[in-house]
């Protein structure tokens, strides 16, 4: 062998390629494995002390395998990097296969855990079975729910997949043909989508009236100053840009009920009686007071008009005037709807400290409906009669808003109705304290002892100061030194929510190109809607700043992420009635295109309320809030119906304008009051829905229309106008002004008085049943009882044994039910006459 033409750099070191074997101790020419005492005679790298024996019996072989240190510490770098990523790989694996545990655990206890349903009968008898058996349902909904808590995009390692596949077209032929089942059902039963309880017809009309009374408030004429298009063209492609970003907490005030979040094994009806109408009137009986914010118009909200000047906000609306703004889908435009509006203008000084104009437009809350579904009669009804049901005044200080030193009063400055909440309790604590410089809702022992402590001190002051106390006194100093709820662990808080209506980009959305790795894109969506955003310069730059420079252990509320305010003595604040449940919350917003854009953002400040505060002993998160919404059942045998497009709307501007809220979703039955079932949504899950096929909700449109709208009345010089829709209107909004009929002479005048002066709503009945498809998504407690897939057909189960008393029974039961031939008979005879 030549050693001269060795190349030492071209020598590489494959780990595992020596192992030891019971062979002899010559080695063979083409021999892949070496012996360990061979290695150790011939190799430097397993010699004793170094040097291999044979190495000095013979030169030329010592030359050969003589390598330097610089070779032998790159051999040993590239050993360890292999190691180590063969470290990772196993590490990744272990911790996949743990995930993967992990979800499946939850697959199973959720089929285990044992939950409430409710049994409703078809009124029409069910012609068909299903064409799969038990354990095919049950091993589908297996693989179907580990799909649903999957976070990776293949489910071929899930057991039974591939038994899933083979099953998909069977089960969708059937679905389909239950829709049309279904939707024969729904026909015949058109009389029951008609009626409306005697009660709820009372209400509604009630509710119609009181809000009337606020057209009165208004100018009275108006004329159409100009159109505004609900579906704005975009021909320098500026809308597809819209982020609708949170800036921050402006002020909180007022109290929150307790809410109580309905339990698995528990049954609830709703109330169909005087319960809802006694407890509005008990709410509008209350003390007028013009410093108490009740029923008033974000117009004449003197908090409101303090808040935007102070923080520059161009557009101030209420909640509900944004879903009605929102909530207008083509290809009809058929809503009706009147929307006040007043503008308004101030002299501030700007950061040089001059002297500037600053415009604000005011929304007001929109004019009631008048025209209303038997639908809708019942969603209003049972949203009102859920809240009365779930929802609790409780007297103590954790339920409170506390509110900056402006807005601290006693009973000398508000009288409630109810005598026992006069006294009003010391705003000493730093829960829910918006004027406190440490971090709210932060708890632990060493600070809720140290507040122990402070409160005893108090309280031993004041016993010495009073000996006498009256017994509501002596009640509600107990309410101040009962304990706060002290949250396990430490929850990091999310960032600002921020909407951005480009549905490729990361804020919301999905690459078309990816569709069919649909529920992988949803799982992902949320933590992109809650990516925290560049906060404009203003007031609240310091106030991030502060927040920014300490560890942040407080668990996220809405009213976590408050900016500063420079509150006056001089300002006369409208306060919020204490102990009643109401409560109210100012949001700064900015709505415009991305960064980079030439135009600027406009500043909205959002004035909402919340439904409740959950209190959970055993859970780590003690605290959180809801808003409420309801869906009406029609078909509750059948399972839940799919979520339509306006309800889609609706429910994500409940959760856009409230940071860190969850959605309570109360499925009642119609007629009956009965919840089928209830769901707590997130703003993600809200946009899953409305990314299926029915509903094709896109964020664009609403930001769109609203920047059309706030940028035209922007425009306009201050006075009053009215926002107006009707379906003659069509895809047009008519801003008009107001006017003075007797000055001058107009072609058109709408007379906002006269249009709301009916006694009583109109009631458009339904000619051909508002029918919505079953979600093949939602399993209800029937359905994870039973093992059942989601609009099927019902299925034979053998291994269940019935007595001769429930066979009896059921076949007395399907005798009483007629087929859908004799009904469709029955009905043909009866239009004959």
């Amino acid at each position: 062998m030549n050693v001269s033409v060795m190349n030492r750099k071209s020598v590489t070191f494959i780990p595992g390629i020596f192992r030891a074997q019971h062979v002899d101790d010559n080695i063979q020419k083409d021999e892949p494995f070496v012996s360990e005492e061979s290695l150790q005679q011939y190799c430097s790298l397993f010699a004793v002390d170094g040097v291999p024996s044979n190495i000095r019996e013979d030169p030329y072989l010592a030359e050969i395998i003589k390598f330097s240190d610089e070779d032998l510490d790159n051999i040993a770098q590239v050993q360890n990097q292999r190691q180590e990523r063969q470290r990772e790989e196993e590490k990744e694996i272990e911790e996949k296969e743990k995930a993967e545990k992990k979800a499946n655990s939850k697959v199973d206890q959720i089929f285990k855990e044992k939950a409430f349903y409710l049994k409703k009968q078809c009124p029409v008898k069910i012609p068909y079975k299903s064409s799969l058996t038990h354990e095919e349902h049950a091993a589908y909904l297996q693989v179907f729910l580990r799909l649903k808590k999957k976070s990776t995009t293949s489910g071929a390692e899930i057991p039974g997949y591939d038994n899933f596949l083979r099953l998909q077209n069977r089960v969708f032929e059937e679905q389909v043909n239950f829709m049309k089942f279904s939707h024969q059902v729904a026909v015949l039963e058109l009389q029951a989508y008609n009626t409306i309880p005697g009660v709820i017809n009372k209400y509604i009309d009630e509710y119609f009236q009181h809000r009337c009374k606020r057209a009165s408030k208004y100018k009275e004429h108006y004329t159409t100053e100009q159109q505004i298009p609900i579906c704005p063209l975009d021909h320098e492609k500026n809308f597809g840009k819209l982020s609708f970003t949170h800036i921050g907490h402006l002020l909180s005030l007022g109290t929150l009920p307790l809410i109580m979040i309905p339990h698995k094994l528990g049954s609830y009806t709703l109330k169909i009686d005087e319960t809802v109408s006694e407890r509005e009137c008990r709410a509008q009986r209350m003390v007028q007071d013009r410093n108490v914010l009740n029923d008033t118009p974000v117009s004449a909200d003197r908090n409101a008009e303090y808040l935007a000047q102070q923080h520059r906000a161009n557009i101030v609306i209420s909640t509900s005037a944004l879903k009605v703004l929102a909530d207008n889908h083509g290809p009809n435009f058929d809503k009706e709807w009147d929307i006040p509006v007043e503008v308004k203008s101030y002299m501030i000084k700007d950061p040089d400290g001059n002297q500037t104009q600053h415009r604000v437009v005011y929304i007001d809350k929109p004019m009631p409906k008048k025209i209303w579904t038997p639908l809708e009669k019942k969603q209003l009804f049972f949203k009102k009669a859920s809240l009365s049901h779930f929802t609790k005044i409780m007297r103590n200080k954790m339920f409170r808003m506390a509110a900056p030193a402006v807005f601290r009063y006693s009973e000398t400055n508000i009288n409630d109705y109810d005598a026992t909440s006069r006294t009003v309790a010391e705003y000493d604590d730093p829960f829910l304290d918006l004027t406190d410089a440490t971090d709210n809702d932060v708890f632990g022992s060493e600070s809720l002892e140290k507040r122990k402590k402070e409160t005893y001190s108090k309280k031993r002051k004041a016993n010495n100061k009073t000996v006498n106390k009256s017994p509501v006194s002596a009640k509600l100093s107990r309410l101040e030194t009962d304990k706060l709820p002290v949250p396990e662990g430490k929850i990091q808080e999310d960032g600002n929510p921020k909407v951005n209506s480009q549905d490729d980009t990361e804020q919301e959305t999905f690459d078309e190109s990816n569709s069919k790795h649909f529920l992988d894109s949803l799982l992902s969506l949320q933590n992109s809607l809650l990516k925290p955003s560049h906060t404009p310069a203003g007031n609240e730059t310091e106030a991030q700043k502060d927040k920014t420079s300490k560890p942040n252990r407080s668990q996220p509320r809405p009213w976590t992420n408050k900016l500063t305010t420079n509150w006056m003595n001089a300002f006369e604040p409208h306060l919020c009635p204490g102990w009643t449940g109401k409560n109210v919350h100012y949001q700064l917003f900015s709505l415009g295109p991305d960064a980079g854009h030439s135009n600027t953002p406009l500043r909205i400040l959002v004035r909402s309320n919340l439904h409740g505060l959950s209190h959970f002993k055993k859970e780590p998160k003690k605290c959180k809030t809801y808003v409420t919404s309801t869906k009406i059942e029609n078909q509750p045998y059948f399972g839940c119906e799919v979520s339509t497009l306006s309800e889609i709307t609706q429910q994500w501007i409940q959760l856009l304008v409230r940071p860190n809220t969850s959605l309570l979703l109360f499925r009642v039955c119609n007629n009956s009051g009965e919840i089928l079932m209830t769901e707590e949504r997130g703003l993600s899950e809200i946009l899953k829905d409305g990314k299926q096929s029915h509903v094709v909700f896109c964020s664009s449109q609403p930001l769109a229309t609203f920047y059309a709208v706030f940028s035209t009345v922007l425009r306009q010089p201050t006075g009053h106008y009215l926002l107006h829709h009707d379906p003659n209107t069509e895809a047009f909004i008519h801003l008009m002004k107001a006017v003075d009929p007797d000055k001058e002479t107009y072609l058109q005048v709408y007379n906002l008085h006269k249009a709301y002066t009916t006694v009583s709503v109109s009631t458009k009945k339904y000619t051909a049943p508002p029918w919505a498809s079953i979600d093949t998504h939602i399993l209800t407690p029937f359905h994870m009882k039973h093992m059942k897939i989601p609009a099927t057909f019902p299925m034979d189960n053998p291994k269940k044994k019935l007595t001769k008393a429930e066979k009896k029974k059921v076949q007395s039961r399907a005798k009483s039910k007629k087929s859908l031939q004799d009904l469709y008979t029955e009905k043909e005879e009866l239009s004959a006459f």
